[in-house]
């Protein structure tokens, strides 16, 4: 179901084996998904969390997409 939503199969097992470590992208998505806001961008260099954020996200809403 992840994949099909464009969801890179291999950030699927991180984000499913356990909690995600709290970074500020992770902070980030959770602060979005307690809110009434309809997009989220993320943004920032490489390493910092951002796939795999998105990936969490995806994992936690119905219709969002990758």
């Amino acid at each position: 179901m992840l994949i099909e939503r464009g969801v890179p199969e291999r950030h699927l097992r991180h984000v499913l084996d356990h909690e995600p470590e709290r970074t500020f992208a992770i902070q980030s998505v959770e602060a979005w998904l307690n809110s009434n806001k309809t997009f989220l961008v993320l943004s920032g260099g490489m390493g910092t969390g951002k796939t795999a954020a998105a990936t969490w996200a995806c994992s936690r809403v119905v219709n969002v997409r990758f």
